[in-house]
């Protein structure tokens, strides 16, 4: 309920009701609490029976502007103000935490960027092994048949060139041959002595 006091007289000969009223709507910038209204209702020599309800002028009180009495033009004009302090504060904070954002983006794109490149070198790499295991199996049955023909080339070879073995029996014919033909010279001189007597 409103709390009324009695008529005052100001110096103009005025006289004037003061009530505060508990139904208040603003809210102080700084505080959040509810300002205390204070409605005036002046009672002029023509206006005696001026209704309690409908003052005249709303005033308020608003600690962080200090004791005295503030119209609603005030209050507004200070809570705007404290209100833009506060969003210019919020809005550092938030520039600060979006640089840092950024900051943490530009890190992300350069690893992003070092992983593609790693990624593009590593799929080069296994493309060059797949196409070296494709060479390689293309290229088996001609591996098979060269080892084949190395094969062929070696028995030849040894058919060709003599071994230790080999020259060992033609060696040992050779002194075959010289002990044939020694004999054969002494059997020939033997039987021919007597002819030529």
């Amino acid at each position: 309920m409103a709390s009324n006091s009695g008529p005052s007289n100001s110096p103009l000969g005025f006289s004037f009701v003061l009530h505060k009223s508990p139904f208040t709507t603003i809210t102080s910038a700084a505080t959040r609490q509810p300002l205390t209204a204070v409605r005036i209702s002046l009672l002029t020599p023509n206006n005696k029976n001026h209704s309690l309800g409908n003052p005249d002028v709303e005033l308020y009180y608003e600690p962080d502007l200090g004791v005295s009495l503030v119209n609603f033009r005030d209050v507004l004009l200070h809570s705007q103000s404290l209100a833009g302090i506060t969003m210019s504060m919020q809005r550092n904070k938030l520039e600060t935490e979006l640089k840092k954002v950024k900051n943490l983006l530009s890190v992300a794109n350069g690893c992003l960027q070092n992983v593609t490149k790693e990624r593009e070198q590593f799929d080069d790499a296994n493309n060059q092994l797949l196409v070296h295991f494709k060479s390689k199996d293309a290229l088996g049955p001609a591996i098979a048949i060269l080892r084949e023909h190395a094969k062929n080339l070696k028995r030849y070879d040894k058919a060709i060139d003599p071994d230790e073995e080999f020259l060992q029996d033609i060696e040992q014919r050779k002194s075959l041959e010289h002990e044939y033909l020694a004999a054969e010279t002494k059997v020939l001189t033997i039987f021919g002595a007597p002819l030529n007597l």
